[in-house]
Parts: C-alpha cells; structure tokens; sequence
C-alpha cells in the first residue's frame, strides 16, 4: 500500500487544468456536489437532512434545478454518471473523488482527511482534485443528458476581455483597424493590443492571422528568421522589412501555436 501511495503521489501530472480558462469549475463543483446530495436523499425518500454548505448562489440555483428535473429518473441518471466517470479513473484516483461525495449518510470528507490518508499534502491533493474536477466538467460540458449539461448553465468564462471581444468582432468581420479604432473611440495601438490578446489566447482557427501576415511578408521574414529558434527570434532581424513590430508579435504567436499543434 506505502508503494502505491507513493507512485500516486510522484506520477500524478495534471492534464485537465486547462478547462478553466473557459468554464468556472469551482462552482460547478458545488452544484454538483449539491446536486448529488440532493438527488441521493431523494433517493432514499429522506426530507431531512443537512445540505452542503455552499454558497447562497449555488444552493438557489440547485433549487430552481430540482424543480425543473424532480420528474426524471435522476437517480439513475446520477449513478450511471458517476460510476461512468469512476471506473475510468485509476483505482486511487477514483478511490479519493468518491470519498469526496456527499449523500446519504455519507457526509463527505475534506480534502485535509483525503491527504492524509494518501500521504499528500492538503495543496498536493487539491491540485489533484482540481483536475480531476476538470475532467468531470469537460466530462459534462459534451454529455446529452439535460439534468448535467445544465450544471454549467452560466458558468462560461471568455478568453479575452469584452472590450478585446468587441475589436475581435469587428475584425473579423472585415472592417480595417482604422475604422475599428474611429468607431470604438479607441487608439490604434489599442486596437493592436485588443488583437495580439485575442491571437494568444484563442485556438488559431478564431483568428485571421492572414489579413495581418501577407502571405510575401511571412515569406520574408521567414527566410531570415528560419535558423534561429524560436524563443530567439529578434525584430532587429527583419526591421529593413515593411514589417510593424505587432506583425512580428502575431508571426511568433502564431508559429508558436503550430508548433504546439505538432506535440
């Protein structure tokens, strides 16, 4: 057991986290969390009892979400989710989500008494729980099941700021950084930023990097750039070209981007 502990605690590497950007998965956890409870008393016919300790929000919404789903066969629907999503866990990791759950008579550990049981540190095992709730999100967010796609109802989180959303809109639907920057009332190197924020954060498919990177201009720049890493390039090596610093921003983001695509 020590030795299986100990291989849980070395090799455990995040792989989900990223799902965060986009979804606030802390709440959707306390729905969750809530939601199973909720649905496990139902189960056993059992009005009295202590709900989760979640916040005000969170306790309202799984409210409105009983009364629009009571009807269905939520305590079906709810085993077969979760046991789905435990039996493809490794035994140690499904081992600590379970005892996570609240339900009847099953109060829920925390994750200090989790830790300690598997030698880890209260911020190692958070960071395992993190993921792995991130997993559940994901799970949920491609699932057809009603009563768990709505867990996420407003959880949706953007990439970029609402003002970047606002530039990012207007490029692409064709107007010119000029008339961007006259109607928006906001200065040009803004309007650049707004467009470098949106070409990092988002999947290159949303941005058209080419109405920005000629085609003979990435070919140029490419030439004097191809022996030099990355992470080394320099604008002092292709500033002779009729290229703007942004431009050269925008080429690096976006070959980082294909570069990643090839891992």
């Amino acid at each position: 057991m020590a030795e299986q502990q100990r291989l849980f605690k070395q090799q455990y590497q995040p792989q989900h986290l990223n799902i965060r950007l986009v979804v606030d998965v802390e709440t959707f956890w306390q729905r969750l969390l809530l939601a199973t409870q909720v649905v496990s008393e139902q189960a056993y016919q059992n009005k009295h009892y202590y709900p989760l300790q979640v916040n005000w929000q969170v306790k309202q919404f799984i409210k409105r979400w009983f009364r629009q789903f009571y009807t269905t066969n939520l305590k079906g629907e709810f085993q077969a989710f979760w046991q789905t999503f435990l039996t493809q866990l490794p035994n140690d990791q499904a081992l600590l989500m379970s005892r996570l759950l609240v339900g009847h008579q099953r109060p829920g550990e925390t994750l200090m008494q989790v830790g300690h049981d598997f030698e880890l540190t209260e911020t190692e095992v958070k960071v395992m729980t993190t993921d792995l709730i991130c997993q559940l999100a994901k799970m949920v967010s491609h699932t057809k099941i009603d009563s768990f796609r709505s867990l996420l109802t407003g959880l949706s989180r953007s990439l970029i700021s609402t003002s970047a959303q606002q530039t990012l809109h207007s490029f692409m639907a064709g107007k010119s950084l000029e008339v961007i920057s006259h109607q928006r009332q906001l200065k040009l190197s803004t309007v650049r930023e707004h467009l470098l924020e949106a070409a990092i954060m988002l999947p290159p498919e949303q941005f058209d990097f080419q109405r920005i990177l000629p085609a003979q201009l990435v070919t140029q720049m490419q030439a004097r750039l191809a022996k030099t890493p990355l992470d080394q390039w320099q604008f002092t090596q292709v500033a002779d070209l009729s290229v703007e610093f942004w431009q050269f921003r925008l080429l690096e983001i976006l070959r980082s981007k294909q570069t990643d695509d090839k891992h």
